[in-house]
């Protein structure tokens, strides 16, 4: 998941407001909660959850790059003008 992308909760595609790498914020308009069978759960409620594709896609690139480390030396110092 990640932050501004989109999961359906019930069906309902809505915009993921935060994902601190475990758990997703969703922030639902008013009009969307009363218009939807949102407003029918209870907290706790099991529901579906489907994540965007691209997400899943983001997701899988992400976890397939690696992020080579910063070999600090004096050369890349002077080179970067310390």
């Amino acid at each position: 998941m990640v932050h501004k992308g989109s999961v359906a909760v019930e069906g309902i595609s809505l915009t993921i407001a935060d994902f601190d790498g475990e758990t997703i914020t969703i922030a639902i308009l008013p009009l969307t909660y009363w218009r939807t069978n949102l407003h029918t759960l209870a907290a706790g409620a099991p529901v579906n959850v489907e994540a965007d594709v691209l997400v899943k896609l983001a997701h899988a690139q992400m976890a397939a790059q690696t992020k080579p480390e910063l070999e600090l030396t004096e050369a890349w110092l002077v080179a970067s003008g310390y």
